[in-house]
């Protein structure tokens, strides 16, 4: 005797929304303070020792701000990006006879989406395209 087969479950998917704790600007103080810093030791006429010193540190705090803007901004970004629509289709034969088909979102519309909310959190973005030979 051969089992009957189960029905297939229908796939579902739930979005769940929550309100996200609000992202602090990055502070510049500290970086403000070490480009002082720098400053007083010119004045001074600091060794290159001492001015190779403070400007690592100038550089290093620089970066850590460049990564605290990037992450406000992308925050930002994520907190207002909308629904990319899918407006093209795709099929294409399977192995067994039948027909795959499929709906995706082309790039212009994931540019046409998102470019609106990249520039208004100060983000942008660029391709990269390239060729390589047929072997």
């Amino acid at each position: 005797m051969r089992p009957s087969a189960m029905p297939a479950k229908k796939k579902e998917q739930q979005l769940i929304t929550q309100e996200a704790t609000p992202m602090m600007a990055p502070d510049t103080t500290t970086v403000s303070e070490i480009g002082q810093l720098l400053n007083r030791a010119l004045e001074k006429g600091s060794d290159i020792e001492t001015l190779e010193r403070v400007m690592k540190l100038y550089e290093q705090g620089q970066e850590i701000l460049a990564k605290q803007q990037f992450n406000h901004a992308f925050a930002a970004f994520q907190k207002e990006l909308p629904v990319v629509k899918k407006s093209k289709k795709a099929s294409f034969p399977t192995s067994k006879g039948g027909t795959m088909s499929y709906s995706y979102a082309s790039m212009d519309d994931v540019v046409q989406a998102v470019q609106p909310v990249l520039h208004k959190v100060g983000l942008s973005y660029w391709f990269e395209q390239s060729q390589k030979p047929v072997s």
